[in-house]
């Protein structure tokens, strides 16, 4: 009886190690849209686009606010991002903050990662900060967790910079997983992050789709002594 030939331990360990990089592997593209509610409420929708290629992501986010809400100013905004794609995720060199409604400019940052220095603009003013390393913006960092949570598989903490163009936060979000989210799309299970608070900042939860590349579904976030803004997924379209 002639003995099975038996798989190399090298090349086995290197299939299965083939296998786990592509089934974490983030998408190359991403098309959202979310119905934006205020303090419960539909104010009208927010569209966003991810793309990565040769090393370089992009990322646009547009609001179309809707009735009555299309009247007032700041619901109307285009946030764009872009920058590096790198084996660690995401490395921004720009960000802009835009009221769409005459193309003005709110906030800007540029990231200079060879002297560590970020440049911010906003209200007319400029201003240099250090440049923690890591640091993502406020349009980048929902899609560096693509990135980021693969890698910490166990971690029940994330620890990131965040800029909006005036300013650098640092946010501590508690991870828990396996949480069913209930959404116009069916029940999407996800990740859900929820920011460690310090005295009176705002309230931010997200919610990552596990099975979808850990694209965010759901934000929430509660101003203090201010409204209660939720972004719900009611389409996705992601690409390999």
């Amino acid at each position: 009886m002639n003995a099975r030939p038996m798989i190399p331990l090298r090349a086995l360990m290197a299939a299965l190690l083939c296998a786990a990089t592509t089934a974490l592997a983030a998408p190359t593209g991403v098309g959202i849209t979310y119905e934006v509610r205020m303090n419960g409420s539909a104010v009208g929708t927010l569209t966003e686009q991810y793309q990565a290629k040769s090393g370089s992501y992009s990322v646009s986010s547009v609001s179309a606010p809707s009735g009555v809400f299309a009247l007032v100013p700041r619901l109307w905004f285009r946030l764009t991002s872009e920058g590096a794609l790198t084996a660690d995720g995401l490395r921004p060199h720009r960000f802009e903050g835009r009221r769409t409604r005459g193309d003005v400019l709110e906030a800007a940052a540029d990231f200079d990662w060879t002297t560590r220095e970020l440049a911010l603009a906003h209200e007319g003013r400029t201003e240099k900060l250090e440049l923690p390393a890591g640091t993502q913006d406020r349009l980048s960092v929902m899609y560096e967790f693509m990135h980021r949570l693969p890698r910490a598989a166990k971690a029940n903490r994330l620890d990131v910079h965040v800029t909006n163009g005036r300013r650098i936060d640092h946010y501590s979000y508690t991870v828990k997983r396996d949480v069913d989210l209930e959404t116009p799309l069916g029940r999407i299970k996800t990740v859900h992050l929820e920011r460690v608070r310090e005295g009176d900042e705002n309230s931010h939860e997200v919610w990552l789709a596990q099975d979808r590349g850990y694209v965010p579904v759901r934000l929430v976030i509660t101003e203090r002594d201010g409204p209660r803004f939720e972004q719900i997924v009611t389409r996705l379209d992601t690409t390999p």
